[in-house]
This record gives structure tokens, C-alpha cells and sequence, in this order.
């Protein structure tokens, strides 16, 4: 198993884990978990499991998983960092104190939410990154054996089965 493919599953799993124990932690405040948590947390636990037996299908998946968890925890963490930062200014210059919501932020440490936050956005975009190297690319056999290109397409309505757009080659 070459490195990059290793650092794109230790990146998931880390990335797991913190879905994991964020699950946990709101089942244990609130009492209840939001589906779309479980199915998420699902999703990316079949995701490891698909790179770790090394399946052709779990690449693609993880790769559109990576991309869109990346992208929406980078996207949700630049906006609440901006609704926070817009209430801050406007209390201020309204009242001249500091927001009650900001005071209820210092006990639930919304720093220290942003950095995780942006440490998981970082390890998913980094397991996007390292699948989409040419040695995770071997690996998972998305390169065509005849001509080397990494430019294919599934063959007709059979997605094991790929083809070459530079050469006839199918595999």
C-alpha cells in the first residue's frame, strides 16, 4: 500500500473519529443525534473500510466524501466564524459590551471549536489530496495499463469495467 493511500487513511479515520465523538458528545448533552449525523458518520466509516481493502469503487467515493466534507466543514466553520464576529462588532459599537452570546462562547471554548473544526477540514481535504496522487491512483487501478494516462471513463453501465479516453484500452 503505497504512503499516500496510508496518510488518506489515517486522515479519514482521524476524521472519523472526531464525527464520532462529536456524535457522542451531543448524544450525551442533548439526548438525541440528528440522522444526518449517523448517516454521515456511516458513510465515512464504509469509506475507510473500502480504501483499507483497497476496492476500485471505494476510491471514487472517498473522493467525493473527502471533497464535500472538506469543503462544507471549511464553508460552516468561515461562517460561523463571520455570524460571530458581525455580533461581536455590532454589540460593541451599539452597547459598548461585550454580547451575552460571546460570554456563554468563553465557557464552551469557541476557539478551540475553531481549530478542530479546521484541523478535521484540513486532514479531509488532505485525504483528497493524497487519493488523487498518481501512486493511490496505481494502487487502486485507475491508470491505464496500456498507455499510463490517468484521463478514463466507466465503460458502458458497468462500473468495474474502465476505459481509456486517450486509447482504445479497456480493463
Amino acid at each position: 500500500m503505497p504512503t499516500s493511500v496510508r496518510l488518506a487513511l489515517w486522515c479519514l479515520s482521524a476524521g472519523a473519529a472526531v464525527f464520532a465523538l462529536t456524535t457522542l458528545r451531543i448524544l450525551a448533552t442533548e439526548g438525541e443525534v440528528a440522522w444526518l449525523l449517523v448517516i454521515l458518520l456511516a458513510a465515512n466509516g464504509i469509506a475507510v473500510y473500502g480504501i483499507a481493502l483497497g476496492k476500485r469503487l471505494a476510491w471514487g467515493n472517498a473522493r467525493l466524501l473527502t471533497a464535500a466534507f472538506g469543503g462544507l466543514t471549511a464553508l460552516g466553520l468561515a461562517l460561523l466564524a463571520w455570524l460571530a464576529l458581525d455580533e461581536l462588532v455590532r454589540t460593541i459599537s451599539a452597547v459598548g459590551q461585550t454580547p451575552v452570546v460571546f460570554s456563554r462562547l468563553r465557557n464552551f471554548d469557541f476557539l478551540s471549536f475553531l481549530v478542530v473544526g479546521a484541523a478535521v477540514s484540513a486532514s479531509y481535504w488532505a485525504a483528497f489530496v493524497s487519493l488523487g496522487r498518481l501512486s493511490a491512483r496505481r494502487y487502486f487501478d485507475r491508470v491505464c495499463p496500456a498507455c499510463g494516462s490517468t484521463k478514463i471513463k466507466v465503460a458502458s453501465r458497468r462500473p468495474l469495467v474502465l476505459r481509456c479516453r486517450q486509447c482504445p484500452g479497456e480493463w
